[in-house]
């Protein structure tokens, strides 16, 4: 059982860190600071391994083998373990739609100047010295 309060108190800690790694991220994103993102996602990778290396299942597997005869305190932490995992999550996806929409702006401005400089490209001088391709000019 103390193998279980072990997994569970380790368990939060690495959860409150990425917790705290995503909110980082997300100021980050905000701010546009590219050095502080890549920073922040080298830090973020390696709490997301770390916390997908099976112990969240195993302890999962222990508390609902030992739901009766669970030590005091135990319920709370494992209460508080799976509402940090949600609020994760939730920051997680957060922040994957700020970036999706930071990026969509930023093909649409690119499409933009492609577009207002494509028909440019397109205009020639005629034997005159004038351009050809603009309505009203040939």
């Amino acid at each position: 059982m103390s193998e279980l309060l072990t997994h569970l108190d380790e368990l939060i800690v690495e959860v409150a860190a990425l917790e705290s790694a995503l909110q980082a991220e997300f100021e980050a994103i905000k701010a546009q600071d590219l050095d502080q993102l890549d920073a922040i996602q080298k830090t973020k990778e390696q709490l997301l391994h770390t916390l997908s290396d099976g112990r969240f299942e195993r302890t999962a597997t222990l508390v609902q083998q030992h739901v009766d005869d669970l030590p005091a305190g135990l319920p709370e932490k494992w209460q508080q373990l799976k509402e940090s995992t949600q609020a994760s999550q939730t920051h997680l996806k957060r922040n994957e739609l700020v970036i999706q929409r930071k990026l969509a702006v930023l093909r649409e401005a690119l499409q933009a100047i492609y577009q207002t400089n494509a028909p440019q490209s397109q205009q020639l001088y005629n034997r005159t010295g004038k351009l050809t391709g603009q309505s009203g000019r040939s």
